[in-house]
């Protein structure tokens, strides 16, 4: 028994050492590989850098080549401007917008007041178009030239009344339209200082609306007339029986391939037949914008040619 108590310790203490030598091993081992890291890192965008309202963007980096900055335009009375407007309420059926042209010079002096033009688009179009046909440039250039006067041009949407007889648009104009803009804007607004024109069917609108009511307008302008011959003989028919001081001066004039020169060609041989002075000219050209575009100039002087 003595000599078994002696054994067993010594069985143990192997059976321990063994099991020492196996962890030892197991720890040894070496772990898995991971993949290997990708060396070319990839591409990043570069970065949009917004700019809060107080915060000043970064100088930027000087360059052999870099241009200097321009520097930025100062308010100038040197030219005019075009002034986005409109008028609502009873009786029109929806707003109606316009712009107008204000001169050089507007607004330096409020006590100063100027002549107001009133120019009517075509069908299918509205009160963009004459702005489209480069009226401010064309307004800007001969002022600066002194070959007219500054004055207000006002170019409304019109109405879509396409239907005769009608006095819509005559009474908008009279009781809507002209009061606000002599209101809001430096106008004259006397009938000697006030003129209207149009286009095509603006022509027509302008021939309607001007005489209406005589003491509006000094001045009718009619570029391209579309109208009926009954019409025609309505408004020539007013015309004789007006004094000869309440007639408004008229001028005409058309394209010689206009397909509606017969309109214009029949008013002006209407008003020879009854001794009403007027102006007409045929020029070459047809019924369309670089045909109005081209004479625009001596459109906008005849207007002012008595103011």
């Amino acid at each position: 028994m003595e000599a078994l108590r002696r054994v067993v310790p010594i069985i143990a203490a192997v059976i321990l050492l063994t099991l020492l030598g196996a962890c030892a091993s197991e720890l040894k081992t070496p772990p898995p590989q991971l993949p290997p890291t990708l060396q070319t890192p990839t591409s990043l965008p570069e970065p949009t850098v917004h700019f809060s309202a107080s915060t000043p963007p970064p100088e930027p980096t000087p360059t052999a080549d870099l241009s200097p900055t321009p520097p930025l335009p100062t308010l100038s009375y040197a030219r005019g401007w075009m002034v986005s407007d409109q008028i609502s309420g009873d009786p029109l059926e929806e707003s109606l917008p316009f712009w107008a042209y204000l001169p050089p010079g507007y607004g330096q002096n409020p006590d100063q007041r100027y002549p107001t033009l009133y120019l009517l688009h075509g069908l299918n179009f509205d009160e963009n178009q004459w702005k489209n046909l480069g009226l401010a440039a064309a307004m800007d250039e001969l002022i600066a030239a002194e070959i007219i006067p500054p004055f207000i041009v006002i170019l409304p949407r019109v109405p879509d009344i396409s239907t005769y007889p009608s006095s819509y648009n005559a009474r908008i104009f009279a009781n809507n339209l002209i009061p606000y803009v002599d209101a809001r804007y430096q106008t004259l607004p006397e009938r000697g200082y006030r003129a209207i024109g149009g286009l095509s069917r603006g022509a027509a609108w302008a021939l309607r609306i001007g005489l209406q009511d005589g003491e509006l307008f000094s001045r009718i302008g009619l570029h391209s007339l579309s109208m009926s011959g009954e019409e025609i003989n309505s408004w020539v028919s007013k015309l004789k029986a007006l004094a000869s001081q309440d007639r408004p001066g008229l001028y005409m004039d058309a394209g010689s391939s206009d397909q509606d020169q017969d309109s214009a060609k029949y008013l002006s041989h209407q008003l020879n037949r009854e001794s009403i002075p007027h102006l007409f000219i045929l020029l070459e050209g047809e019924h369309s914008t670089d045909y109005w575009a081209q004479h625009l100039p001596e459109y906008l002087r005849w207007y002012s040619s008595e103011w």
